[in-house]
């Protein structure tokens, strides 16, 4: 997903989407059902992409969004995607707070994450 909608995705070119069935407003559909079938029950799986560096941010489940937007997705499905995005941003944020915890030395201001 985030060769298709993060901030490198100029950099993906395709002379003829045809020739090769690349479709991308398919495949972001596609990604975003996946994602949201596989952690429609399963807490596991949205902690487990909240804590995923590589391949999850809070900025590129919203760009998605609006991805799934523009393509005219159906409401349902960018719903989905959205309650999907808050449930897995919300064990990120217990992540945090945990490692904050952990060391009082931080201040407020370091990004617990990154140290």
């Amino acid at each position: 997903m985030i060769l298709q909608v993060g901030p490198k995705k100029k950099n993906l070119k395709v002379k003829n989407f045809e020739e090769f069935q690349f479709r991308p407003r398919e495949l972001v559909a596609n990604i975003c059902r996946i994602y949201v079938h596989l952690g429609e029950d399963d807490d596991n799986f949205c902690r487990a992409v909240s804590r995923d560096g590589r391949s999850y941010s809070h900025a590129l489940f919203e760009q998605a969004e609006l991805v799934l937007c523009k393509i005219h997705e159906s409401a349902d499905t960018i719903a989905s995607f959205s309650e999907l995005g808050r449930k897995i941003q919300v064990p990120s944020l217990v992540v945090c707070s945990m490692v904050c915890s952990s060391r009082p030395h931080l201040s407020k201001n370091d990004d617990c994450l990154e140290n």
